[in-house]
């Protein structure tokens, strides 16, 4: 067992690495501190890693996130999550407003009640708006009382909130109440709040110094033409890739090109076939999965795990974006050769949702419902924003003429090295923009 400055670590924490400074550092601020927090962290930098130690290790904290898909992840890793707008009851409209404030059940005015820290994933996907009104609340349902700590995790520089910029009245409103700012440390409660950020610098999926250096440039508005030819080395015509990567990911910024690819490629497909349909506890939540319902899988298909499993068994450990073609599989496991040549069996695994209680004067974590799926489906193509917390080998990036902001940075730093890049097309300097609001804020 790791001791970090008389801290005992729980066991299945030993292999974390908590040499590097900064990361000991947020350890040590979120277990010892009293301070609001938001821990900055690039895309890889150990965010979900240090949410899992922190919630396993202090009590009374309530987890929550922005999107519901990084809620059912955090609860694929046992961390009982909600997303900001379930727990609190929040309307899922761009402008909430102080009316708007509805009532919220008794057992969670009881938990926010108990609540010492609130830790919030995703924040960077939070609108001054939202972030305002959800402290509001809190304090209301705490009757006036102090918030609770809070502790956010993010990375500003990957995509920002989604508002509609076209509804007149949205852009009015943000430009009334926050002179046209709509990220979440634009708000009045984060200047209120005091809050301190903490900065993860170190790529834990980078392999490769040089690689990671012009990620950073890229996401934080320093790229030169010298990053943009760094990068288009990789430029590379699809059967040329195909040629070097027989097993890699085709990654493009719209869902209609992605579904293009994975239907021809799952219908040239003619091995023995398996469908893996979920079972679930009764009245389980629609959409609440990392899987679909039904999973067609076949002999000879590339497929990606879903899902991070932890086994003493190295033939059933596997990762979260670990993709491999499917060598054998039967009505309960998939086995799959990866281009390194190693053999894993992706299983099933249960998911489970739980309700957040108060009991024994503490906050505990109650099973509520429940979802079996298999870990892994047919993948040849992902989007861009599908893509943000997977870790990638190789992928065939093929970016069109309309370039979101922070687009191409997702994109480039799901890959462990420049070598498993190919580029559909030179990048050009106007492809690289980033969130001028997070710019400021983390150079200012």
């Amino acid at each position: 067992m790791q001791n970090v400055d008389g801290v005992k670590i729980p066991k299945e924490f030993n292999w974390v690495d908590f040499t590097d400074p900064n990361f000991n550092k947020a350890f040590k601020m979120c277990y010892h501190g009293t301070d609001n927090l938001f821990i900055q962290s690039r895309a890889g930098g150990g965010k979900s890693l240090l949410i899992k130690i922190i919630s396993s290790m202090m009590n009374n904290v309530v987890v929550l996130s922005t999107t519901g898909t990084t809620a059912v992840e955090l609860c694929s890793e046992k961390i009982a999550a909600k997303t900001v707008h379930s727990f609190l009851s929040l309307p899922p409209v761009p402008v909430i407003r102080p009316e708007d404030l509805c009532n919220m059940s008794h057992k969670n005015k009881r938990v926010l009640n108990k609540a010492e820290i609130i830790i919030i994933d995703e924040a960077s996907m939070m609108s001054n708006n939202l972030f305002d009104m959800m402290c509001q609340k809190i304090q209301i349902l705490r009757q006036d009382r102090d918030i609770p700590r809070l502790i956010l995790f993010g990375d500003v520089m990957q995509l920002p909130p989604v508002l509609q910029t076209n509804d007149k009245i949205v852009v009015d409103y943000f430009n009334k109440e926050y002179n046209g700012k709509i990220m979440f440390f634009n708000s009045h409660y984060f200047k209120c709040l005091q809050f301190k950020t903490i900065y993860l610098r170190k790529s834990y999926r980078q392999e490769e110094q040089e690689f990671s250096d012009r990620l950073f440039e890229i996401g934080f508005n320093e790229h030169t033409q010298e990053t943009i030819d760094y990068f288009n080395q990789r430029v590379i015509s699809r059967p040329e890739f195909e040629n070097k990567f027989n097993q890699y990911v085709f990654m493009s910024p719209t869902n209609a090109m992605v579904d293009k690819e994975n239907n021809a490629y799952i219908q040239k497909l003619i091995g023995k076939t398996e469908i893996y349909k979920a079972s679930m506890s009764k009245s389980y939540p629609r959409g609440k999965t990392l899987n679909d319902d039904e999973v067609i899988i076949k002999e000879g298909a590339q497929v990606m795990c879903l899902v991070n499993n932890y086994s003493p068994d190295e033939e059933k450990n596997y990762t979260n974006g670990m993709i491999g073609e499917v060598t054998d599989l039967n009505k309960d496991e998939v086995k799959i050769k990866m281009s390194n040549g190693k053999e894993k069996v992706i299983g099933k695994s249960t998911l489970y949702l739980y309700n957040i209680e108060v009991r024994n004067n503490r906050i505990e974590y109650i099973p509520e419902h429940w979802y079996k799926q298999i870990d892994c489906r047919i993948a040849r193509g992902i989007t861009v924003h599908k893509s943000q917390g997977k870790t990638l080998d190789a992928a065939y990036v093929a970016i069109q003429n309309w370039v979101p902001q922070s687009l191409v940075y997702v994109a480039l730093s799901r890959l462990k090295s420049l070598d498993g890049l190919g580029l559909a097309r030179p990048l050009n300097l106007s492809d690289i923009t980033v969130n001028q609001e997070a710019y400021e804020f983390l150079t200012c």
